[in-house]
């Protein structure tokens, strides 16, 4: 039971090492968040606390048999998804 433990062991760090080896490139993450204060002479606004925020990334890489990969994804002030890409060349 003890020798099976280490094979198996031995047998996922190989795999992981292999995986590690073949996804090589760069990932870039951008960001903005603003906070804003709104009123009004004489109406009532509700809430006049608001806050835009968005989020973005940006990769791209080489693939061991040289071709290129890059990826973008964007999300909105919800965060919801708001676009994206995948190229391989």
């Amino acid at each position: 039971m003890n020798k099976l433990t280490k094979i198996g062991v031995s047998a996922l760090c190989g795999s992981l090492a292999s995986v590690a080896a073949a996804n090589a490139g760069s990932m870039d993450v951008t960001g903005s968040a603003s906070a804003t204060y709104v009123t009004l002479s004489d109406q009532v606004t509700g809430n006049p606390l608001g806050m835009n925020k968005n989020i973005g990334f940006a990769g791209s890489g080489e693939l061991d048999n040289g071709w290129t990969v890059s990826v973008m994804h964007t999300m909105s002030d919800a965060m919801g998804h708001s676009s994206s890409s995948l190229s391989i060349g």
